[in-house]
């Protein structure tokens, strides 16, 4: 009889040979799709969706794209189902709010990702009206043993967060070479735990984003954008912690009082992106030019500026 091995991959390969991504879409009606996604978010089932043609940023994100922190996107879902002009978009994401570490392993660098569990719902309406594309929607994110993306030590008490989006978003083709373009996210996070030091977390964030884009730039399908955009900041609240702040002699106990902690960055990102798309040597290209303001709103950093080019074709 043949001698029959079981094949086995080394800890090293298998660890490498894994599925990076997957994103499959479905029209199981003239007006309704389901969406599906692996190791990615819900925000790029949406846009696939709903059809949405917005221009191609290389850098700087819609307003409603920003996210907390680092997140890690485990499987997502998203379903579109359309009544005449107007439309209606649900999705769910489950994922982790992590720390990223960047350590050498072979001599190749690799995420290291450890925190708790992150999952996310949302839905949009979304209403089309002459040259006009209007959407509104909100999302609630859900935090396991983080806050806003950060993590504390156990003896503050805190064990996740609450918040919940609202989004805002407005397209104008005022021409057929020529579209405007603009986002709002507003963001309220209430911390969860028992408030062993914590009394009070509470945050407010803000997101915006406002764009132009011109068809037709140095060919007739080729096209430049120019966008400005303030990444999701905290624009509101902190924290309140239980400290000692006196010492009674005559008890021998500590005293304690609510000592406010202000959350809000002294440093405000503005980032501005120049970007062009088309066609280029067989192919598709897209190129931009940034520029970012106190970057991750940290002030009086230098400002973060450079060049981006995607070019791909298909073989």
């Amino acid at each position: 009889m043949p001698h029959i091995e079981v094949l086995r991959l080394p800890q090293d390969d298998a660890r490498r040979a894994r599925v990076l991504a997957a994103r499959i879409a479905y029209q199981i009606s003239p007006d309704t799709q389901l969406g599906f996604a692996f190791a990615q978010g819900a925000d790029g089932l949406v846009a696939q969706l709903q059809g949405q043609d917005q221009p191609a940023f290389l850098i700087s994100p819609v307003a409603s794209a920003n996210r907390i922190g680092w997140q890690r996107q485990d499987i997502a879902f998203a379903a579109r189902r359309r009544f005449g002009h107007w439309g209606v978009t649900a999705k769910a994401e489950f994922g982790h709010s992590t720390d990223r570490q960047n350590t050498e392993r072979g001599g190749a660098f690799e995420n290291i990702f450890a925190g708790g569990k992150a999952q996310r719902f949302g839905a949009m309406l979304d209403r089309e009206m002459a040259e006009w594309d209007i959407a509104l929607g909100g999302e609630w994110l859900q935090e396991r043993n983080s806050f806003f993306g950060g993590h504390f030590h156990d003896a503050f008490g805190l064990k996740g967060a609450d918040t919940f989006f609202l989004d805002m978003n407005a397209a104008w083709q005022a021409s057929p070479m020529w579209r405007f373009g603009m986002s709002f996210r507003q963001g309220w996070t209430n911390a969860n735990g028992d408030q062993t030091i914590v009394d009070r977390a509470y945050l407010q964030s803000r997101a915006w984003s406002i764009d132009v884009e011109r068809v037709g730039f140095v060919r007739n399908n080729d096209r430049i954008a120019l966008r400005f955009a303030q990444p999701l900041r905290v624009s509101g609240g902190g924290l309140r912690l239980n400290l000692p702040v006196a010492y009674d002699y005559a008890t021998q106990n500590p005293i304690y009082g609510l000592r406010p902690i202000s959350l809000i960055p002294h440093g405000r990102e503005i980032m501005g992106e120049l970007a062009w798309r088309g066609a280029l040597w067989g192919g598709y290209a897209s190129t931009s030019l940034f520029y970012r303001h106190e970057p991750g709103h940290y002030a009086r950093v230098a400002a973060d500026k450079g060049v981006a080019f995607r070019w791909n074709s298909r073989f």
